[in-house]
């Protein structure tokens, strides 16, 4: 019974053994799995802060880009705003016009009138 009993405990450290293997033998593909998923993790970590960073940059870019076109308009509209400012309104300029048409039909009828004064004096010494 005694070599039965040391057969038992000897087929048990051998099975307790094998146990301690396949038991380590899974730690060491968790161990394994472990670092894969760390790593992953890691790769995955670094991408989203380098697609972040390219984002963040894009929208700087973006920004500046829409600053330069609104200085563009802004210019543009300031020079409109002059040219306007120093444009005469079209009513001033059609006042103008009347008055220098008005100022030119006087002028003409004064020579006219001149003229006419002159010939008749001529006529009148060229009679006597």
């Amino acid at each position: 019974m005694a070599e039965t009993v040391n057969q038992s405990n000897e087929g048990s450290v051998a099975r307790i053994s094998v146990l301690e293997e396949r038991v380590s033998g899974v730690k060491e593909v968790m161990d394994e799995r472990d670092r894969r998923y760390e790593s992953r993790f890691t790769a995955m970590d670094e991408k989203t802060s380098l697609a972040l960073n390219s984002s963040e940059k894009a929208v700087t870019k973006a920004e500046v880009a829409q600053e330069k076109r609104f200085d563009n308009t802004n210019e543009w509209r300031a020079a409109m705003q002059d040219r306007d400012r120093n444009q005469m309104p079209r009513v001033e300029i059609e006042q103008r016009f009347s008055a220098m048409k008005t100022q030119q039909n006087w002028t003409i009828g004064i020579c006219i009138t001149l003229f006419l004064g002159i010939a008749g004096l001529l006529m009148t010494l060229l009679r006597h």
